[in-house]
């Protein structure tokens, strides 16, 4: 895990806490992981989720992927053809939806991507997200493949 600098992250971080202080059973709320990565001993992560919830109670994994346009999408460069910045942009959109597909099916971990569009009401995405914070309830007997899990990933 690292610092973040997206305002978005931020945000969500602060509802998050705000939402385990004032929780009647703050012990049972699942943990709320940001910048979580995969393979966190390379010198640079090919993937990486914004946050991930595990719900120990059902084993249930969700992540969430704050992706605006301008760290997902954007193009850079000048006094190019409208064709070549769309291939660009193309290229660009595949290379993002094939590193979710790939990864993250191999983790079996479902996940909520938000854009420009959702992330400007910051309030309604914290609102899906808390549903997935609020869905819990005590285990009927100790499972351990969660933990089974963590320990076999190569």
């Amino acid at each position: 895990m690292r610092r973040t600098g997206s305002t978005y992250q931020l945000d969500i971080a602060d509802k998050y806490i705000d939402y385990v202080k004032n929780h009647e059973s703050p012990l049972s709320v699942p943990v709320l992981i940001p910048e979580l990565r995969y393979d966190p001993f390379k010198n640079k992560h090919e993937h990486r989720l914004d946050y991930l919830i595990i719900n120990p109670w059902n084993m249930s994994k969700v992540g969430f992927e704050l992706s605006p346009w301008s760290t997902h999408g954007k193009l850079t460069g000048a006094n190019r053809k409208l064709k070549e910045y769309n291939d660009d942009a193309k290229e660009n959109f595949e290379k993002e939806m094939n590193k979710h597909k790939k990864y993250w099916r191999k983790y079996n971990i479902n996940y909520v991507t938000y854009t420009d569009v959702d992330l400007a009401d910051i309030n309604s995405v914290w609102t899906e997200i808390e549903k997935y914070l609020e869905n819990s309830s005590g285990p009927e007997q100790l499972e351990l493949q969660l933990i089974t899990e963590l320990l076999t990933i190569k």
